[in-house]
C-alpha cells in the first residue's frame, strides 16, 4: 500500500475535476490546492530556493498525511502548486508515494489561462504564479512579454520541470495524464496506479462527473460549475492567431508539447496542421 499521492499541473488543467474523481473512492481522501501558499511558491521559484516551501510541508501536509493514514485512507492532493516540492516529497516518502503530472494541451491552456487572468494585470482577478529570475533569458524581457507569451512560458516551465524529475524516478511511481485523454478506461488505470481498489463501485459517480464541466470558463456551453474569477474565453484557436503570437507561443511550448502529445495526437484535432508540427 502507498500512503500518499500528489497530482500537479499548471492550473486550468483539470486538477479540481480529478480531485473529485479520486474522492469517489472510499480508499482515499484527496484535497484540492491545500498545502502550498501561492506567494511562497512565487518567491521560492524566483530565488531558486525550494526550501522556502519546506515549512508548508511540515505545517500542513505532513500532519494531514498522517491523519488520513490513521483513518485507513491514502492521502492525496491535486494542486497546480506542488511541482517544486515533488523532489522533497519523494525524498520523504519514496516508494510509498505516487506522482502524477496532469497536462492540458498548450493552446487550450493559454486560452483558458488568459480568461482566468494569468499574467494579465488588466484582468479583474489577475494571477501571477511565477516570475523568472531577473538574470534569465525570460527574466530579462519579462516586462516586455505579453500575457500570452508568459502563459506559454509557464506551461513549458512547469511541465518540463516535472518531466525532468520524473526521469529520475522508477517508472512505476509516476504518470503523465493529458486531461484530453480522460476516460473511464484511463481513470481505471489511474485508480490502479494509486492503489484505489473500488473503481467498479465508484464508476456511476465518476461517469456523472465526466458528463459536466467543472471550474469552467463561461460562455462555452454548460455553465453549472463556473470559475468565479474567469471571464469568457476571447482568444480564438491557434489558426486565428497572428504570426507574432504563434512565433512566441511555439518558441516556448514546442519541445514539451511534442514529448507529451506527439506530432499526430488525435485528441488535439487542430494540432495536425500547425506550423510547429511540420
Amino acid at each position: 500500500m502507498i500512503s500518499c499521492y500528489f497530482v500537479t499541473g499548471t492550473g486550468r488543467c483539470g486538477t479540481q475535476l480529478l480531485s473529485k474523481i479520486l474522492n469517489c473512492s472510499g480508499y482515499t481522501h484527496c484535497n484540492h490546492e491545500y498545502s502550498i501558499d501561492t506567494q511562497k511558491l512565487k518567491k521560492s521559484f524566483y530565488k531558486n530556493k525550494p526550501e522556502i516551501l519546506i515549512k508548508d510541508i511540515d505545517r500542513t501536509l505532513k500532519s494531514t498525511i498522517v491523519k488520513y493514514n490513521n483513518l485507513g485512507k491514502i492521502y492525496g492532493e491535486c494542486s497546480g502548486h506542488l511541482y517544486p516540492i515533488f523532489p522533497e516529497l519523494y525524498r520523504r516518502y519514496e516508494n510509498a508515494a505516487r506522482f502524477v503530472l496532469l497536462v492540458r494541451n498548450p493552446v487550450d491552456f493559454v486560452r483558458s489561462a488568459l480568461a482566468r487572468g494569468f499574467f494579465d494585470p488588466n484582468h479583474h482577478h489577475a494571477l501571477e504564479h511565477l516570475i523568472p529570475p531577473g538574470d534569465t533569458t525570460m527574466g530579462l524581457r519579462w516586462s516586455q512579454a505579453s500575457p500570452l507569451e508568459k502563459c506559454a512560458w509557464y506551461w513549458a516551465t512547469v511541465n518540463s520541470m516535472v518531466y525532468r524529475f520524473f526521469l529520475s524516478l522508477p517508472h512505476t511511481l509516476w504518470r503523465i495524464l493529458p486531461i484530453e485523454s480522460l476516460s473511464m478506461e484511463v481513470i481505471k488505470t489511474l485508480y490502479d496506479h494509486l492503489c484505489l481498489k473500488d473503481f467498479e463501485q465508484a464508476k456511476p459517480t465518476i461517469e456523472n462527473l465526466l458528463s459536466i464541466r467543472h471550474n469552467a470558463s463561461p460562455g462555452q456551453g454548460d455553465e453549472s460549475d463556473l470559475n468565479p474569477f474567469s471571464k469568457e474565453v476571447t482568444l480564438g484557436k491557434l489558426e486565428t492567431w497572428s504570426s507574432g503570437q504563434i512565433a512566441v507561443f511555439e518558441k516556448h511550448v514546442l519541445p514539451m508539447q511534442e514529448i507529451i502529445y506527439g506530432k499526430n495526437d488525435s485528441n488535439v484535432s487542430y494540432f495536425h496542421n500547425l506550423s510547429f508540427l511540420r
